[in-house]
């Protein structure tokens, strides 16, 4: 999940500082610890509606399962799920987005570099 993040990050050009933060979270040892790290240096454009769903995910755990009733846990079990597929799926896929975005800008700048070198190209 961090990896997930950390490359989300990379591709979307998050600060270097906030990137680093995460690279120390995966370096980590303790989840509740890692994830709180992560939570830290999530960018507001990963933010879906201003949340941040390693806070959330954060948030969820350090509550505890252990003293909360099956209905509670059930629930948090589900927020988790949610909170997780959006990891998975979104950042994912904008990191791919990203990715294929500066694949197609490299042709196009290929392409118009190409172009200009021609001598025809002036010629209007």
């Amino acid at each position: 999940m961090l990896g997930v993040l950390e490359t989300t990050m990379v591709a979307t050009g998050a600060d270097s500082a906030s990137v680093e933060t995460v690279r120390r979270a995966k370096a980590g040892k303790v989840f509740d610890e890692k994830v709180k790290l992560a939570a830290e240096a999530v960018p507001p454009h990963l933010k879906p509606g201003g949340v941040n769903p390693f806070a959330d995910l954060y948030e969820l755990y350090s509550i505890g399962l252990h003293a909360l009733s099956d209905e509670d846990c059930c629930e948090i079990v589900d927020a988790i799920d949610q909170a997780m597929k959006y990891v998975y799926t979104e950042l994912k896929g904008q990191a791919e987005g990203a990715a294929q975005y500066k694949a197609a800008a490299a042709k196009i700048q290929n392409t118009i570099n190409r172009l200009r070198a021609t001598p025809y190209a002036s010629d209007g």
